[in-house]
């Protein structure tokens, strides 16, 4: 028997996608808040923090978009071998 579990998009891929995306948002409201505090180093600091998080965002998109083709693969399976079955 054939298993389709390899398609399945773990959660932990959302949560952690969500994690990233607080993050940002977090260090973007900090640097909105309080402007003069992030010159120099500070502020370089700051974006590579940004920089690290849409970083792994990419990452994570990349194995969202994997999952989302296999799952559009099996679907165009399905409905081929429905399609057999009704004609």
């Amino acid at each position: 028997m054939n298993s389709i579990q390899h398609i399945k998009i773990p959660l932990s891929l959302l949560d952690r996608m969500n994690i990233d995306h607080t993050r940002i948002n977090a260090q973007i409201n900090a640097m909105a808040d309080n402007p003069t505090a992030y010159t120099g180093e500070v502020l370089k600091h700051a974006l590579s923090v940004i920089q690290w998080h849409l970083g792994e965002q990419s990452e994570h998109l990349q194995v969202l978009q994997n999952h989302v083709y296999r799952i559009n693969q099996l679907i165009d399976k399905t409905d081929e071998i429905l399609s057999r079955g009704n004609v």
